[in-house]
Order: structure tokens, then C-alpha cells, then sequence
């Protein structure tokens, strides 16, 4: 999607204008949904001081796939003029799900939005939608595996949940609820063998425990199976033979949260030497709002 931004710093005071008229003041204008990231930084960029002040959200599609300057809409929309960001429109062909999840985690990482909507749930081509569907006939063909790839992420990082840094730059996202004090861990290995992971949590005053997972498997494995056999070994737990291309969902209950974050991931090929890894800067957390 795009609107030429100079129109829509015409159009945008107009639109405040008639909504208020209205009397819906409470309804905020959002912009500008463009399809790349780059595009949201540059429309942004174009619009006058007095437009941004009208704009107290910030869209932008995900169309750039593994491109585009995540970041620099986090630093200068986010964190310079106090906007929230959206992840408005998301969507990719494939029906595994692992592009999507590739993406999901280069999102949290950078780009920090509060909400992540995907295209669509039903969809007429084959791997579009979580769920293949002829849209003529209004009936239901086929659960694409993606379906149970985005179960692994929303039934567990939940409104009102924190997201905290973990130091793993592409695989694994975090989010803490503090009144349940559960930790959700998501972890992606897409890669085409198995690992071996070490999770530690040290850096949580308390971690009690017990850890359920589930595991997706696209091609050919589990979707979305709940397992009870993770052991905590203090404020650790690790998985042996993680399978590659599989997204799995970790719920940690009984964690007590310090203004520290978790250690990064640690990640071993066969072995398990004592981990040492070194916090990584922190972000500031993202608050997924109630």
C-alpha cells in the first residue's frame, strides 16, 4: 500500500477535523500502512510537526520480508516521538509457517511494534492463509501448517504482557506476564539440522517452575503438541535435539522478575560447556497493551 505522503499531510488534518465534529475525539488517525519500511520512515519523515502530533500510532506492512530498516522506525517513530507502532499487514505464500516466523522474530527484535496482524485467516491460494478456502463456494479446503505455526505466538504471548530482550538476534522472543509470573519463550530453529539449546534464566531473582512446551513441526512432524517433560536444573533447562524447522513455546511458571533481563540464549552444536555469556544492551521493553 501506498498514498502519497504529501497528500496525506493534507488529508490527515481533515480527517482529525471530521471526526471531531463527530464527537469522535476518542478515535485515533493512524498512518500511514505503507508496504515497506523504508516507506514508513520516508512518509514520516514528510509529514509537518503539526501532522505527527495528530498521528498517535503508526502502521507499517511487512512486505520487505528480510529487508528494510526496521530499526530506524523504532528509533525515530518509537523512541524519539513517542509513538506506538503497529505491524499492520503481514503475509507470505508459503504454508509452513517458517517464513512468517522468521519474520515474527526479525519484528520483535527491531522493530518493536505492540501488535503484529497477519493478511488474512482464510485464503483462495495455497499457502496465503492459515487456512485454504474456496471464497466463491464459501467453504473450507485445508488447515495449512501455518495455522498452527501462529498458535505457538498468540495463544501465548498474551495483552498487557512485557517483551524482554533475550540477546538472541533472530531465533528466540520473550514475554513476561507479572501478575501470573509466567515467562513465555518462544524459540525458532530454522535451520536445517537439529540443536541443542541451554536456556538460562539466572538473571530472574526467582524460578520456580514447572516449564510446559509445545512444538510445531511443519513438514511432516507435530503441530502444535503439548509436552510435560522439560526439568528445570535450577534457574536452567535445556533441549536436546531440537528439530530443525520448528518453532517451540516454552511457559515458565513461578519466575519473579528483577529490572534485569534473562540471559541471552546459549546455544551448544553437541556439547554443553558452562555457559558464559554477557547480557546484551538492554531495550527498553515493549508493553503489549491490555
Amino acid at each position: 500500500c501506498h498514498f502519497d505522503p504529501k497528500l496525506q499531510n493534507d488529508m490527515i488534518p481533515m480527517l482529525r477535523e471530521e471526526l471531531d465534529k463527530l464527537g469522535l475525539q476518542s478515535i485515533d488517525v493512524s498512518a500511514s500502512d505503507e508496504s515497506h519500511y523504508n516507506e514508513a520512515v520516508n512518509a514520516w519523515r514528510a509529514f509537518s510537526t503539526g501532522v505527527r502530533a495528530m498521528v498517535p500510532r503508526v502502521n507499517v506492512h511487512g512486505y520487505s520480508y528480510g529487508g528494510g530498516n526496521r530499526h530506524q522506525i523504532f528509533q525515530e517513530i518509537a523512541q524519539r516521538d513517542g509513538k506506538r507502532v503497529w505491524q499492520s499487514e503481514y503475509g507470505d505464500g508459503q504454508k509452513t509457517g517458517i517464513p512468517m516466523a522468521q519474520n515474527f522474530h526479525t519484528d520483535m527484535r527491531w522493530l518493536h511494534p505492540t501488535a503484529y496482524v497477519y493478511w488474512q485467516l482464510v485464503d483462495e491460494h495455497s499457502g496465503w492463509g492459515f487456512v485454504k478456502g474456496d471464497l466463491d463456494r464459501g467453504t473450507l479446503l485445508r488447515v495449512n501448517p501455518k495455522l498452527y505455526v501462529i498458535a505457538q505466538y498468540s495463544r501465548h504471548i498474551r495483552p498487557g504482557m512485557v517483551i524482554l530482550e533475550t540477546g538472541d538476534l533472530r531465533q528466540t522472543v520473550a514475554a513476561y506476564d507479572q501478575p501470573s509470573n509466567t515467562l513465555v519463550i518462544v524459540t525458532l530453529n530454522d535451520n536445517s539440522s537439529p540443536q541443542n539449546i541451554i536456556y538460562d534464566l539466572s538473571l530472574f531473582e526467582s524460578v520456580q517452575g514447572p516449564v510446559k512446551r509445545w512444538v510445531t513441526t511443519p513438514e511432516g512432524g507435530e503441530l502444535y503438541a503439548e509436552k510435560d517433560d522439560v526439568v528445570l536444573d535450577g534457574k536452567r533447562f535445556r533441549v536436546d535435539g531440537f528439530p530443525a524447522n520448528t518453532v517451540m513455546t516454552f511457559e515458565v511458571k513461578g519466575v519473579s522478575r528483577t529490572t534485569m533481563t534473562p540471559r541471552p540464549t546459549t546455544r551448544t552444536p553437541t556439547k554443553y560447556p558452562t555457559p558464559t555469556p554477557t547480557a546484551r544492551p538492554v531495550v527498553p521493553p515493549t508493553r503489549i497493551p491490555t
